[in-house]
């Protein structure tokens, strides 16, 4: 089965800039997809049909071929996604590879498509937002944003509210002997 979170490609042409993008699409999708399976981390399995390895994946092989990939796809998008490519010799199939989309830093907010690609079936202009439903990839609904956002802002508000929680014993000395008056200012850092 394909998850939020994992997509088989059994050939892909990966060399072709019409791939990177489509790449680049599927990979911000997983990214901006929260899911408990899994760890939350994504897979993109190149060489595989559901359960069946393929391979036939030489290209995986060259290190460079795999480091241009990630540049290839993450100069779509804004903020980068962080994933690895990872390519596995099997001895009766060949190369086969995994794209391993790391958990999304949720300070990051969602990854967004930074540069535009048009061509006959694919269609991407900066500032959308893709997200996966099952095998689906599709653009980020308001709930989606939400979910995103409040996520990123969450974690500032702690980080400001923990800040503010920390003892200042200046402070604390300074009320108690009356030389300061207590003002949001002093609060808020």
């Amino acid at each position: 089965n394909e998850y939020d979170k994992v997509d088989f490609k059994r050939t892909f042409p990966i060399a072709e800039q019409r791939s990177r993008a489509r790449l680049a699409k599927l990979v911000s999708a997983i990214a901006n997809t929260d899911s408990e399976e899994l760890d939350n981390y994504g897979y993109v399995i190149f060489g595989a049909d559901r359960r069946i390895l393929i391979g036939r994946m030489d290209e995986f092989r060259d290190d460079k071929f795999c480091a241009a990939l990630v540049r290839g796809i993450n100069k779509y998008l804004d903020p980068p996604v962080r994933f690895d490519v990872m390519a596995v010799q099997d001895e009766s199939v060949g190369w086969f590879a995994t794209i391993v989309v790391r958990p999304r830093l949720e300070i990051t907010g969602p990854h967004f498509i930074a540069r535009e690609f048009n061509d006959d079936d694919l269609k991407m202009v900066p500032g959308q937002c893709f997200v996966r439903i099952g095998e689906e990839t599709r653009l980020a609904q308001r709930s989606d944003y939400e979910r995103l956002y409040q996520q990123k802002y969450s974690l500032e508000i702690e980080r400001i509210l923990g800040a503010s929680r920390d003892p200042q014993p200046e402070l604390i000395l300074g009320f108690w002997s009356g030389e300061v008056t207590p003002s949001l200012d002093l609060i808020a850092p």
